[in-house]
């Protein structure tokens, strides 16, 4: 099994700072729904359809799992528009970024699933699924 170094707070802070708007940089898109935040690199549309899919997802899970959503803390998911993008946020292996499609991380800042969005494929939506599966438990 690998070891990563795995989480760097400040990295996933700037992450949410690098949501507020400045010249030159990406667009990042808000989406606040109940137990979720998330913000995106993709567009509205795309933003809106992962939150459609998450909260669909975290209801089915909560009802096999009997989740208690009053202790269960928000989490914010952050939606890089390709690998590249989310690079220089991933954990660090031997010095380097990890070769991760995505990462969940419980701190004291909150909760935090970070992944690329590249589009609405099937891997991920498997990571997405995967992350939220460490979040809800």
């Amino acid at each position: 099994m690998r070891r990563l170094r795995v989480f760097r707070p400040w990295i996933t802070l700037m992450a949410l700072v690098a949501a507020l708007p400045c010249r030159g940089a990406p667009q990042w898109t808000r989406l606040d729904a109940a137990n979720f935040t998330i913000l995106s690199q993709l567009s509205e549309k795309e933003t809106r359809s992962w939150a459609v899919e998450f909260e669909q997802f975290h209801r089915g899970l909560g009802k096999f799992l009997h989740l208690d959503e009053k202790a269960l803390r928000p989490v914010t998911v952050v939606l890089f528009a390709t690998d590249r993008a989310m690079q220089r946020y991933k954990p660090l292996e031997n010095g380097k970024p990890a070769q991760v499609a995505g990462y969940f991380t419980r701190c004291g800042l909150g909760n935090f699933i970070e992944l690329a969005g590249e589009d609405q494929d099937q891997r991920t939506r498997l990571v997405i699924y995967h992350e939220g599966v460490h979040w809800l438990t």
